[in-house]
This record gives structure tokens, C-alpha cells and sequence, in this order.
């Protein structure tokens, strides 16, 4: 596989973050998205393998940004026995390696929303990168103790992480920000000089949550700004008193301006209860205890068990807390107004199994505003996990349904921030190439058609394919062109008049002087391994101005046949173009001829559906394509033929119009493209008459690239991982390419003539050959 196929593949594993989303969120961490510290296999569906460049090792991501545009994580060489920090630009395909080498002197956490700041730890101290054109490495917190930076802000600015103390080497949550640099949190006697460990830090980069202990306190939960220090949660509460041997409490998420914090307390009962906490009243709101024990499963009322909750995530504005219950096995929504509602499904109607999502469900995410909650759900038939979707209207959606995926467990695990794109993970799809069964990332985009999870790795190979496809087309259509700016028709020797007579003829007045001429229709065809099969019929004609002086030009339409990459003229292709000749009297000496041609048309684009989880897409555009073409030669005469050898200078432009996909879910849109090339072209032609009649023609050339420019393919859409992509335009694999064309032409006794001709041409892009054939019937006036 090539660089430029690898480079934009990459991003397939970045499919598992809505990236570019609004107000994503994200479970369990607002600010970045912790991935499976296994890897996410990609190319069929495996990525496993990747060499990129001068890399060669495996890649396993950790995190993404939530624009998209960079991923960080770890890369194991295994020959090396070496473990890699790197940081991935996944629109250029560069990555660049932190500066230490091994894993255990080198972590890379959290990274800022437009990716330009990175948080981790470096040989054993908390560290900040800043990425430019190279990575720039602060030691934020010092190097007094050891130390590690777990999460940072949505803009980069605040750092919240963790320093072993000189005392007793427990961990002291600290704060670090651009402004302030390092403040620690746990200022105060009640918290005394025991463990404290971080959870998250608020998007705003105000407000650090987790857990504590401190004189007489297990691990609690506490929350902590500039303004109000570190503040034990449970304060002021009358329930959450209870707790294990090492735990009453724990603070798992935060809201986006920090005021609002879930998690989980134990009552004096020992019973797990979700809580919400909100700095309006700082009260700590037990959200299950009314709802969740009616809930109990029939085996947790046999065998007496508690039914604990969990609070798991909140929305970014506060509103709505997501959750389950352990013992009765429901996922929960709770906002202020509604109370807490029991996400199983009522409506069998959907066409899914009829027990699914009535009794075991689990909830992972939830959109910016509380609207949409993603999940899990069981069915007891078929032993199933499916991926769901929740809302007040729709209620519990079978993302699976109807999809290639239908049959097998899948999680949904994050929700854009309007609720309208869910990313998850579908288990256990067998490989053939392989021979064993992998864990594939899906994507889903919530539309009025009903929506359909789609493979997120196939679904970006099947883009890059398209962009792919779109590039080639552009090169052979350029390709095509700078042999047809070479269409000319030659006036017929042995037909002229001689120009003496032509002018005593008009003289004396007793005739009309006719400019010789000649008029010719034609057909062709080409046919390429790697490029569509083209047909073509033209009109061509030319006038002699004088001995040494032929003008001419030709007009013609085109169809292309099937292309394998489902790109192509949606109906005519157009071409027309003119030559002027020029030549020393007689049949040797200086030849030059200036050219030009035109071609192009509406194009169609389809994306097919033919990998596993894929959409079909399709697509049109208009392509325009320009040459000019200069030649100098030399007519030698060689017995009963000609020889002319000859340089020719040709400079094409191809222009594809951008446009928009037409998909179910995830359009893209395709930024205009263009292609330029300036050949050289060293050859000669020759002719012989074998008979009165009949005449054979030889061609052999070689094309010289002087210069080659291609843009890159560009384009955006709402895939993860894909809102903004780059994608190189083909490779050029011979940059000198020869040429062999033959052709015999028989002339009638009325002077009309009909010619065949084949030719061979090496492409450009491909290590094949572009086969033409032609017949021709010329008539000369």
C-alpha cells in the first residue's frame, strides 16, 4: 500500500471520538476521550501493521482531540523491544515522537480541544507540550517531586494532576494554569497530608473533582475552585454518612463551567446511591433512593441485595445526569424536573427481538443538553448487547437494526454534543484475512430516515477510496487530453493545386480559386487496466492557406464505459481543438505546429456500499481539462517515405468543480481540484508509400515530465475523525513514458481515403498501458 493510501487511512482510528462536534461529551472525562487500551483495528478491519514512513511499529491510541486534527498515544516496537510516546496530525499524516523513548519515563494523558497542547509526564515529572512545527516540553509542576498531569482544559490554559509529597509519597492534587502557574489544592487541616487523587477537570479549566482522604476520612469525594478551596461534597448532607472500609463517596464527572458534580455516596445503610451536587446550595441530592429499589431484579430480591446507583455522566450545561443500577441492571436518566427515569423499553414495534432493552440496560453518554442518552441494552434470546439511543420521543432505539451489524453485540459509548452522531463499539466480527474475530469501531448519525450504524473504519476507507478514485480521474482525463492537443489531418500532396495555377486561374477570371481541403470523421477507443474504457467520435477538418501553411480543427464527443472506481462522465464527454501547421516547401525541411484542445463535461460520482457497514453515496460535478502544444521538427526525405524527427513542449490543466455528496449520513464535501503537467516529448514520425494506394505510418516518442502539480484532494464532513481531510493526489510512477503508434491509410481513386490506426502508451500513474485503436474516412477537396 501506498503513502498516500496509508497517510489519510489513519484516521480511521480516531473514529471512537465525535471529533469537530459541538460540546461533545464524553464519558467519565469532559475533555478528552479515553480510548480501549487495546488497539482499534482498522484494516479488514485491521490497522495493526502500519509503517508510517520512517515509523515502523504498532500504534495504540489514547486519545483525540475534539476537533479531530490530532491523536496521542503509545507505539510499541517490537523488534526494538521499545515503547513510543507520539503525537499524530491526522490531516497531514505526520507524526512526531515526544522526545524520551520508553513508556516508563514518558506518558502522554490529555490533549486540548484543537490539539495543540498535550499533558502527561516526562522522566517521572508532569509535563506540558505544545505543539508547533516542533514539540516544546514545560515541566509545569517542577521537579522538586515526582509528579503527572492527568487532564487539561478545553483550550490547553489549566492543568489539573497529581505530586507524590517528600513525606510519605502519597499523591496532593495540584492545579496549573498559564496565569497563576501552580496552586495545590488541598490547603486546609481537615484533609491532612493523605492520598488525593483527580477525576476530571471542568471544560472551563475552574474546577478539579475526585476523591480524598484526610484525618478520619476514607476516600471522599470533593470538589475544588480558587475561590472556594477543596469542599468535602457530603457537606451538609444528612444521608451520605455511610460508607466501606475505604470509600464513602466518589466524584466521577463535572459539568462545563464546574458548578454541577455527579458521582456516587454510601447512605448509613452501606447502599450506593448516585448523587448530584451543585454549587447553588451545596447540598449533595441522593437522585436514586426514591425510584431504584422498585427496580430490583427478581435475583437481587432473592438473594437480598441492595440495589446501588451509580451516577456515570452529566451533560455539559448541568441539566441531566445518566447512571445505572447495579442490582437491577437499568441505566437512569434524572434531571430536576423529570425525576428519575427507567430506560428499558416499552414498544415492541420496532422489529428488533422482543425481550431486548426490556430489562438489562446500561447508559454511557449524554448529548451537550440532556436530550439524548447512549447506551447498551441485553436481549435474553440471543445473549445480545445492542447499542442504543435514547430520547423522550423516540424512546430506546436499536442502532443495530437494520444495519450489517444486526447480529452482533455492540456498545454505543459517546454522543456528539447535539445528540446527533454516536460512536461506539461492535463486538466480535470475523476477518477472513485474518481468520479471527476483532472489536470494530460503528458510527451512527441520527437522521429522519431513521439512521444505520455503519462500520466508522470502512466508512473512512470507502471516503479516502472516493477521494482516491476522484484524483485518478483528474490524471486521466489530463492524460487523455495531451494526446488529443496531437489531433491534426494533413492535406493531401497529390490533390492540391498548385498555388501557380490557383493564381492564374483567379487572374484570367475563368474560374473560382478553391483552397484545398480536407474533411474527416473518425471513431476511437481506448482501454486501460487502471482507467475506464473511453469512445470517441469527431469531425475534423483542415484548409491549406498555402504550400507551407495548413490550418485545422476538430470537434468530438465522448462516452466512457464502466469505471471500477465509480467515477466517470455522467452522459457526453466534449472536445474540440485547432492546429495551425507550418512547414518548408516541398516534402523535407523545418516543420513546427502550435496546438490546442479542450475537453470535459458532467461527471458522476458514486461510493458504493460494497464494504461491510459502508454507505452508498453518490455525487456530481463538472470537469474542465486545457493543453497547448508546441512542436518543432525536421522532414527528412527517405526513399518512398518521409522521416520526421521532432520536440514537442505540451502543458495541460485539469479542473475538477467541487462538490457535495448526496449520503444518507455522512455526505462530503469535495473541495475543487486541480491538475497541472508540463511534458516534453522527444519522438519521431515517419511515413512510407508501400503502393500507389496505400501508405504506412510509424510513431515512437517519449514523454519527458518537466513539471507535475496535483492538489491534494481536500474535503470535509461530520465523520469523526474526517471533519477536515487531505488526501495526496496519485503518485506518479513513470515519469518518462514511451509511445508506439502504427497506422496504415488507403487512398481511393476520387482521393478519399480511410485510415487505421493503433497505439501504445505507457501511464503515467500505473505500471499498465493505454491501448487505442482508430478508423478514420477522410474526404479532400
Amino acid at each position: 500500500m501506498s503513502k498516500a493510501m496509508i497517510r489519510p487511512t489513519i484516521l480511521l482510528f480516531g473514529a471512537t471520538a465525535l471529533s469537530g462536534l459541538p460540546m461533545a461529551s464524553l464519558a467519565e472525562d469532559n475533555v478528552m476521550v479515553a480510548f480501549n487500551p487495546e488497539p482499534l483495528y482498522t484494516f479488514g478491519p485491521y490497522w495493526e501493521d502500519i509503517h508510517l514512513d520512517e515509523y515502523a511499529f504498532y500504534f495504540y491510541p489514547d486519545a483525540i482531540s475534539d476537533d479531530g486534527t490530532a491523536v496521542i498515544g503509545r507505539g510499541e516496537d517490537d523488534d526494538e523491544g521499545y515503547t513510543y510516546t507520539y503525537y499524530l496530525d491526522t490531516i497531514t499524516g505526520i507524526v512526531k515522537l515526544f522526545p524520551s523513548v520508553e513508556l516508563a519515563e514518558e506518558s502522554a494523558n490529555a490533549i486540548s480541544a484543537d490539539g495543540s497542547v498535550v499533558v502527561g509526564r516526562m522522566d517521572g515529572y508532569a509535563a506540558r507540550w505544545v505543539v508547533g512545527e516542533t514539540i516544546t516540553v514545560d515541566k509545569i509542576f517542577g521537579e522538586d517531586y515526582s509528579s503527572e498531569a492527568k487532564h487539561v482544559s478545553l483550550d490547553g490554559s489549566a492543568v489539573a494532576g497529581e505530586i507524590r509529597d517528600g513525606l510519605n509519597g502519597n499523591r496532593r492534587v495540584v492545579h496549573w494554569d498559564t496565569e497563576n502557574g501552580l496552586t495545590h489544592v488541598d490547603e486546609g487541616a481537615m484533609w491532612g497530608l493523605n492520598e488525593q487523587k483527580v477525576a476530571s477537570i471542568s471544560r472551563d479549566g475552574t474546577t478539579i473533582i475526585g476523591t480524598a482522604n484526610g484525618d478520619g476520612l476514607s476516600d471522599t469525594a470533593y470538589r475544588w475552585t480558587a475561590e472556594t478551596g477543596m469542599v468535602d461534597l457530603r457537606a451538609g448532607s444528612s444521608w451520605a454518612v455511610g460508607g466501606n472500609c475505604c470509600t464513602t463517596s466518589r466524584a466521577r464527572a463535572v459539568s462545563e463551567d464546574g458548578r454541577a458534580v455527579v458521582g456516587e455516596a454510601y447512605d448509613g445503610n452501606n447502599v450506593v446511591r448516585a448523587f448530584y451536587w451543585h454549587a447553588d446550595d451545596g447540598i449533595m441530592l441522593d437522585i436514586a433512593s426514591t425510584s431504584v429499589d422498585n427496580w430490583a431484579s427478581e435475583n437481587a430480591i432473592r438473594n437480598g441485595w441492595p440495589v446501588n446507583s451509580t451516577a456515570t455522566d452529566i451533560s455539559a450545561d448541568g441539566s441531566t445526569v445518566i447512571g445505572y443500577a447495579n442490582a437491577a441492571e437499568r441505566a437512569f436518566r434524572w434531571t430536576e424536573a423529570s425525576g428519575l427515569v427507567n430506560l428499558v423499553r416499552t414498544d415492541f414495534d420496532d422489529g428488533t427481538t422482543a425481550d431486548w432493552g426490556a430489562l438489562y440496560t446500561n447508559a454511557y453518554a449524554v448529548s451537550a443538553d440532556g436530550s439524548v442518552v447512549v447506551g447498551e441494552a441485553y436481549s435474553e434470546t440471543d445473549g445480545l448487547n445492542q447499542a442504543f439511543r435514547w430520547d423522550e420521543s423516540s424512546g430506546l432505539v436499536n442502532l443495530a437494526t437494520g444495519s450489517d451489524f444486526a447480529n452482533t453485540s455492540s456498545t454505543a459509548e459517546f454522543v456528539s454534543g447535539d445528540g446527533s452522531v454516536i460512536v461506539g463499539t461492535v463486538d466480535s466480527v470475523y476477518d477472513p484475512v485474518s481468520d479471527v474475530e476483532n472489536e470494530l469501531v460503528f458510527i451512527y448519525k441520527n437522521a429522519s430516515s431513521g439512521g444505520v450504524m455503519l462500520d466508522a473504519a470502512n466508512t473512512q476507507t470507502s471516503i479516502v477510496g472516493s477521494a482516491l478514485a476522484q484524483g485518478s480521474f483528474v490524471s486521466a482525463v489530463s492524460a487523455g487530453l495531451s494526446n488529443s492537443v496531437q489531433t491534426e489531418l494533413e492535406i493531401d500532396r497529390n490533390t492540391r493545386r498548385d498555388l501557380v495555377t490557383r493564381m492564374a486561374a483567379m487572374d484570367d477570371g475563368s474560374s473560382t480559386a478553391k483552397m484545398p481541403t480536407a474533411f474527416r470523421i473518425s471513431a476511437a477507443q481506448s482501454s486501460d487496466d487502471n482507467a475506464p474504457t473511453v469512445k470517441v467520435g469527431s469531425v475534423s477538418a483542415a484548409v491549406e492557406l498555402s504550400d507551407e501553411l495548413v490550418v485545422g480543427g476538430f470537434v468530438g464527443l465522448g462516452r466512457d464505459g464502466t469505471s471500477p472506481s465509480g467515477f466517470g462522465f455522467s452522459g457526453y464527454m466534449t472536445t474540440f481543438g485547432g492546429f495551425v501547421r507550418g512547414k518548408s516547401f516541398g516534402l523535407s525541411g523545418l516543420t513546427w505546429k502550435a496546438s490546442f484542445a479542450t475537453n470535459g463535461g458532467a461527471v458522476a460520482i458514486a461510493r458504493d456500499n460494497s464494504l461491510t457497514g459502508t454507505e452508498a453515496a453518490t455525487g456530481t460535478s463538472d470537469l474542465r481539462s486545457y493543453a497547448g502544444s508546441f512542436e518543432l521538427g525536421y522532414a527528412i526525405e527517405a526513399g518512398e517515405g518521409v522521416v520526421s524527427p521532432y520536440l514537442r513542449l505540451t502543458r495541460t490543466m485539469t479542473t475538477l468543480d467541487g462538490y457535495v455528496e448526496q449520503a444518507d449520513s455522512f455526505p462530503v464535501t469535495f473541495a475543487e481540484n486541480n491538475q497541472y503537467a508540463t511534458i516534453a516529448t522527444l519522438g519521431v514520425n515517419s511515413k512510407y508509400e508501400i503502393s500507389a494506394q496505400n501508405t504506412i505510418r510509424y510513431g515512437l516518442g517519449v514523454d519527458f515530465d518537466l513539471t507535475r502539480n496535483a492538489d491534494n484532494i481536500v474535503g470535509s464532513s461530520e465523520m469523526p475523525g474526517m471533519i477536515s481531510f487531505s488526501v495526496a493526489a496519485p503518485e506518479v510512477v513513470n515519469k518518462s513514458r514511451i509511445a508506439f503508434t502504427t497506422g496504415l491509410t488507403h487512398t481511393f481513386q476520387n482521393g478519399s481515403s480511410i485510415s487505421f490506426d493503433l497505439g501504445v502508451q505507457k501511464n503515467a500513474y500505473a505500471n499498465s498501458n493505454t491501448a487505442t485503436g482508430a478508423i478514420g474516412y477522410t474526404m479532400q477537396f
